[in-house]
This record gives structure tokens, sequence and C-alpha cells, in this order.
């Protein structure tokens, strides 16, 4: 059995990161990896240039699990749509996808460690990872379905000020 310890001061690893530069600088290989699995990304607008404390490295994971979720789930030739919605003191990131939705027999589960339904293969890891590095980041994240289909995975972190220069 091994057993991980982590600091207790999870945030003292966020650094002030402007926001449309780091995900513009995720956006490539993002895009790569929905292409390899048949999908299609897309940024409808720039994400805004705000300043968010954050660790790149786990944030990143977090991106890449729901792209490469959202890509599992469709058929070939779906779409994943990457939003972003600034309000009053954080700024939102939606991961929107054509497939199926999410299963009403998963959907309070969601975020717990194991759960998972309808894959040929996976943990069931992924989102309860995903949530907690999110907490580690001061923030939120949630999921339901779209109204005309598909899931939305959206997750919100707090803007440390509207400029990281300021």
């Amino acid at each position: 059995i091994i057993y991980l310890t982590q600091s207790a001061d999870t945030t003292a690893s966020l650094t002030p990161t402007d926001y449309a530069e780091y995900v513009g600088q995720l956006a490539g290989e993002l895009s790569e990896e929905a292409v390899a699995k048949s999908a299609k990304l897309e940024l409808p607008q720039p994400p805004p240039a705000v300043c968010v404390r954050l660790n790149p490295q786990r944030l990143r994971r977090v991106f890449f699990n729901l792209v490469h979720n959202a890509a599992d789930a469709m058929s070939p030739g779906g779409h994943i749509a990457v939003r972003f919605r600034l309000e009053v003191r954080e700024i939102v990131t939606e991961i929107a996808d054509t497939g199926p939705g999410i299963a009403p027999e998963i959907a309070d589960r969601l975020f717990q460690a194991f759960a998972t339904h309808g894959k040929a293969h996976g943990t069931g890891l992924g989102l309860s990872i995903c949530k907690k590095i999110i907490e580690d980041h001061q923030g939120r994240i949630w999921a339901g379905n779209a109204p005309g289909g598909g899931a939305v995975f959206s997750f919100a972190l707090p803007v440390v000020n509207r400029e990281c220069n300021a």
C-alpha cells in the first residue's frame, strides 16, 4: 500500500497566471487530444484575460481529463466546445459535448471515486481527481446535461483581479 501525503497548504503552489494565456497555450494540445479520438474541439470565444491563482500542471490535468471524457462519450465526429463566462468574482469554464449526456443512474455519484458508467476502460477516478484539484484551487466543479443534448462539465475558479500585472 502506498500512501500519498499532501501539504496542508495546497494554495502555496498556486501562481497568479493570466487565464487567457494559460488556456491559449493548452488549446492546441486539447485540440490534438480531441482529434486523436475523432472529435473536434472548438473555443467559440477566447478566454478572458483575468488573473487566476493556479498550478499549471494540476489544472492542465482537469482540462485534459474533461476533454478526454467528452471525446470518449461521443460517437466519432462529435464536437466539444470550451466556453468561458466571467462572473463578478470567478471565471467559469464549460466543457460541453454532443454526446448522449450524463446517465441519470450515475449523475449523483459523478465526482465520487470509482464511479463509472458505460465505459469499457477507466478506473472511475478521473472526475474525483478533477474535483480535488479544483477544490485545491478554491474553486468548484459541477456537471449537467445541456437542454439540446450532450453533457456540460463546468468549473469555476476565483479571479484574483482583472489583470495579473495590476
